[in-house]
């Protein structure tokens, strides 16, 4: 009994061998290569979504370090006014950013709050020499805003305007 056909001749054996041979080693290139996307998309998906939390980590600890460099820079300017007598006056430019909702004192405490999206709503506070009011509305300024400053009666009155790029 023989496997091929009378007509069979070596050479046809030879042929057929390498065919299966060719069909194999694509077969085997497919699997390698199967191996090295999967492998790739193994450690790259973790990589990218750890990076992805450490970056907006990061975003929101500048935003909240902001925050609290312009509640620092309010009171220092109301008590540049204060030292300069009844009646002086300024006017400064301050960029707030979008996660403040809300600017409040209490006396010589001066207090912006914002919302962070991993701790809630945080208070950035800063105490000022002399009482400072605020004049008009404060609740959710963003963007860039001028304060304006003017010292009368023993207390600094802050007052913002409305018609730079943030909102009112």
């Amino acid at each position: 009994m023989t496997w091929f056909a009378a007509e069979t001749t070596l050479e046809d054996v030879d042929n057929m061998y390498m065919t299966l041979q060719k069909d194999y080693l694509k077969g085997q290139v497919s699997l390698e290569m199967l191996l090295i996307i999967t492998f790739l998309f193994m450690t790259l998906l973790p990589l990218v979504f750890y990076m992805y939390t450490i970056f907006t980590e990061e975003a929101w600890r500048v935003d909240i370090q902001h925050i609290q460099s312009v509640a620092v820079k309010i009171v220092e300017y109301s008590d540049k006014i204060s030292s300069g007598g009844e009646g002086a006056a300024a006017q400064i430019s301050l960029y707030f950013p979008s996660k403040v909702r809300n600017i409040s004192t209490n006396n010589t405490v001066f207090s912006i709050s914002a919302e962070v999206p991993v701790l809630g709503v945080i208070d950035q506070v800063a105490i000022a020499k002399q009482p400072l009011v605020l004049l008009g509305d404060w609740n959710m300024p963003s963007g860039m805003q001028r304060i304006y400053f003017n010292y009368s009666a023993g207390k600094v009155y802050l007052y913002r305007e409305c018609s730079l790029t943030g909102s009112c």
